[in-house]
């Protein structure tokens, strides 16, 4: 590789470091969204006096926060797996950078993330997934309680969660499975 191909791919890798860093301040945003929408309005209404907000009321409330719950989290989901998709990218460059530097390095050195990093296999096992069961539970939750405000059948209300919060964590493991590259 010459030096204008090796300027090339730092000012790659440059760029998409920046696009990275983006993405990861745009998660963050919409996961403290998520915070103050799920947790605020909920925690009103729990301490509201029944002359305020009758049961009926409370559970529309629940299950808008669960409807609006899903919805982020696909959101913060879809984010999570363009980080990856950019970390994929970061990966392809730096396994170039490396090959066209690694007669200059120490002979010890190894590349920690190379370009056959399973990203797929990451997503499933980071503080990402644990978030996807943790957002998909809390949905579940609310809208759970709504059905049980509503027909006061706890059977119906255990149903009704479960499969909202099976439903986000389905959402997590599709877009992990669609949206993230396979390695190699």
């Amino acid at each position: 590789m010459n030096e204008r191909g090796q300027k090339f791919l730092e000012g790659e890798y440059e760029v998409a470091v920046k696009t990275y860093e983006l993405q990861f301040t745009h998660f963050m945003g919409v996961f403290y969204f998520w915070i103050a929408v799920m947790t605020f309005p909920a925690t009103a209404g729990l301490i509201a006096s029944p002359e305020i907000m009758t049961p009926f009321q409370f559970g529309l409330l629940l299950i808008f926060l669960a409807a609006l719950g899903i919805f982020l989290s696909a959101k913060m989901f879809d984010i999570r797996c363009s980080q990856l998709h950019y970390t994929h990218n970061l990966n392809q460059l730096r396994d170039h950078l490396y090959a066209y530097a690694k007669d200059g390095l120490p002979p010890d050195f190894e590349v920690q993330f190379g370009k056959d990093v399973n990203l797929r296999c990451v997503a499933l096992t980071d503080f990402g997934m644990y978030m996807a069961l943790i957002m998909s539970i809390v949905s579940g939750v609310y809208a759970g309680l709504s059905i049980y405000l509503f027909l006061e059948l706890i059977w119906a209300s255990i149903l009704v969660g479960m499969v909202i919060a099976v439903l986000g964590v389905a959402i997590y493991w599709r877009f992990v499975n669609k949206k993230v590259p396979a390695p190699g």
